[in-house]
């Protein structure tokens, strides 16, 4: 009876060690914990790569593609200035200034 006490108080390994089953217990174990430490870090201290609205990259307007082939016609000669600037309002696009390159410049 003194030796099943003996061995309940010695943790019952009984100087054999704790086996296979307490070796990958403690890896489970130790792992579990880890996990948990930078789950907690991570959720405390956060992400540093978080990108919020203000930088985020701008979304382009849609281009045009009436538009683009107005630009196109008008740098091949195919229009005159006059048209472009009418055809390129009636598409609801302003165009570019009656002023000349020259001009803006001087300003």
């Amino acid at each position: 009876m003194t030796s099943v006490l003996a061995d309940f108080y010695d943790g019952g390994f009984h100087h054999h060690g704790p086996g296979a089953f307490g070796w990958l217990l403690f890896v489970v174990l130790l792992g579990a914990l880890i996990f948990g430490a930078v789950a907690l870090a991570t959720r405390l201290f956060g992400s540093r790569s978080h990108v919020t609205p203000s930088q985020a990259t701008p979304v382009l307007p849609a281009r045009d593609s009436a538009l683009e082939a107005l630009r196109l016609r008008y740098a091949r000669g195919e229009v005159s200035r006059e048209e472009f600037l009418r055809v390129s309002a009636d598409l609801g696009h302003p165009g570019p200034s009656e002023e000349g390159p020259d001009e803006e410049q001087a300003t």
